[in-house]
């Protein structure tokens, strides 16, 4: 019998994508920046090791991981990721494509 493949794999967390967007302040009139609500999908989260955070240091302090999510065309490094009471930018974006899916660098430096 042939052993059912389950599409989500890793991908155990939900996460919150955003982008950012301007919306006018209903008192003032002035156009603010803020954040919307792409879509909540599933991801996969991994954290550097100890000798990939040093070596991610030299760049910058603040990388933490990788997620992995389905493939995607309307995210880019101005999005950022909400998760679990934190939230992550997206410093870089890598496809993979026999998976289907994309790997989202991410850090948690914080783009107000």
């Amino acid at each position: 019998m042939a052993k059912r493949v389950n599409k989500l794999g890793r991908l155990r967390y939900r996460v919150t994508l955003q982008k950012p967007t301007r919306v006018r302040n209903s008192e003032s009139g002035d156009f603010e920046d803020s954040w919307a609500d792409i879509d909540t999908v599933w991801a996969s989260f991994d954290a550097l090791s100890a000798s990939e955070f040093i070596q991610a240091s030299a760049e910058t302090s603040e990388l933490v991981g990788q997620m992995e999510i389905f493939k995607r065309s309307d995210i880019d490094t101005q999005c950022r990721v909400l998760w679990d009471g934190s939230t992550y930018e997206i410093s870089g974006i890598l496809p993979i494509p026999e998976r289907g899916r994309l790997r989202l660098m991410v850090n948690s430096g914080v783009r107000p």
